[in-house]
């Protein structure tokens, strides 16, 4: 990444390319470096060295761009200081990153998927009391009620809705090799949701890596959605299992007086829409067949994406 910077900031000083073409090149590279917070923080350590050069604009804005780029949202408040000392806003339901990446209004520098977004990505159904009125959210899978959406912010939300009423006793870990982690009631058992949630997550990002789209922050939420239901064990689970997973529980009873802030369908573009779409086509059998494991995900991806010629 540093030898793509010092090109970018020579290129820009000498006018050979645009503030907007450096900084979009940048943004659509920076998507190799997202998750390692030591690479991402050496490089903005190696770029505030260079503040005070007439590239300063530029620097600000890839600062920010490595900023979000951190995991958990940790480094969001020095993004929204880089983004200041360059006078830059992100558009509306996107990404610095996104944004950065945008050109005419739509985000470049992405491979195509050769697949109908119309036929394979639909609305969430029954969800709409807990959304604003205008908010798009589009399932993943209705029968795993595993969705998506955006927020203000330009996270990309991974839903997974509960409607279990009664005391749950959580728990992400197997007791057989190969099964699933269930939570457990005074009369049933059903698969954790933050599992499936996990596991869409690890399918989205295999597949965002593969177009090359520039980096988003990534949250899980459970909507729990039962006027009565109750985590018994909700405070010891933060203490381990579900430490840095970027996770919050919301309860139904709760956010019908608050809605979940979510965009509208303005805020999703088309490369994504087209991954959203791919993820649904993808997902279901993944579940069914128990494949959780990044590199076997990442080898059915590519098979798929093979054979179905996308």
């Amino acid at each position: 990444m540093k030898k793509i910077v010092n090109d970018l900031i020579k290129r820009y000083e000498a006018d050979t390319i645009t503030l907007e073409e450096a900084a979009n090149v940048f943004a659509c590279s920076l998507r190799k470096c997202a998750g390692d917070d030591k690479k991402l923080l050496d490089l903005i350590r190696s770029l505030s060295k260079r503040y005070n050069e007439t590239g300063a604009p530029l620097l600000y804005r890839m600062s920010a761009a490595c900023y979000e780029a951190i995991g958990l949202g940790k480094g969001m408040n020095a993004c929204g200081k880089c983004l200041k000392m360059c006078d830059y806003e992100a558009a509306p339901g996107y990404s610095v990153n996104e944004s950065l990446a945008m050109k005419d209004e739509q985000v470049t520098g992405c491979k195509e998927f050769n697949v109908s977004v119309e036929e394979n990505l639909h609305p969430a159904k029954g969800l709409g009391r807990y959304f604003p009125e205008d908010a798009c959210v589009v399932a993943i899978s209705e029968k795993e009620k595993v969705y998506c959406y955006k927020e203000p912010d330009g996270a990309l939300v991974l839903l997974g809705v509960e409607n279990c009423n009664q005391d749950i006793l959580c728990d992400e870990d197997t007791f057989i090799e190969g099964e699933l982690p269930f939570y457990f009631t005074a009369t049933t058992h059903f698969v954790s949701p933050v599992f499936k949630i996990g596991m869409l997550s690890t399918l989205l990002n295999e597949l965002l890596l593969h177009i090359g789209y520039p980096y988003m922050r990534i949250k899980k939420k459970v909507l729990y959605t039962a006027p009565d239901v109750r985590l018994i064990n909700e405070d010891d689970m933060w203490d381990d299992p579900w430490q840095g997973l970027d996770l919050e529980n919301v309860y139904g009873r709760n956010v019908v007086l608050k809605k979940l802030e979510a965009m509208n369908d303005k805020a999703l573009s088309q490369p994504l829409k087209e991954v959203l779409a791919v993820a649904a086509l993808l997902y279901d059998d993944l579940f069914i067949k128990k494949i959780s494991e990044p590199e076997r995900i990442k080898e059915v991806m590519k098979r798929f994406l093979k054979d179905k010629n996308i």
